[in-house]
């Protein structure tokens, strides 16, 4: 009985996770790297661009306010999810987006949310 109460909680797990993401869909895999000095140099010299949804606009002088008070490694803009996946290419820029994950456990639901920053770095031949 108790294998059976334990394969249904599994199996009832298995179809009620499901991710939220902002940013372009795409099926890179990051490989692993140790973070180096010349990586934040790298950083440095980039335009940092805060993505933001349309929902969070009413939010978005609270985004601007924190990021300015704990940001201090490059210049930082803001974009719309839209500016960001309209292909225009950027030079020397990285990005923040936000994403998240949101899981339902019969009445329990929970959503967790993280901070990215991506950067572009070109690979030297």
């Amino acid at each position: 009985m108790k294998k059976i109460l334990l394969l249904c909680f599994l199996i009832t797990n298995l179809f009620s996770f499901s991710q939220i993401h902002v940013g372009p869909e795409t099926n890179v895999t990051p490989k692993k790297k140790k973070f180096e000095p010349a990586d934040l140099e790298a950083l440095k010299k980039t335009t940092t661009y805060f993505v933001y949804r349309e929902t969070d606009e009413e939010e978005l002088e609270v985004f601007k306010g924190a990021l300015a008070e704990a940001w201090q490694y490059t210049p930082i803009e803001f974009i719309s999810y839209e500016e960001y996946t309209s292909g225009e290419t950027r030079k020397n820029a990285s990005f923040f987006t936000i994403s998240g994950f949101y899981r339902l456990n019969g009445n329990l639901q929970t959503i967790q949310f993280y901070l990215t920053l991506n950067m572009q770095v070109k690979k030297e031949t």
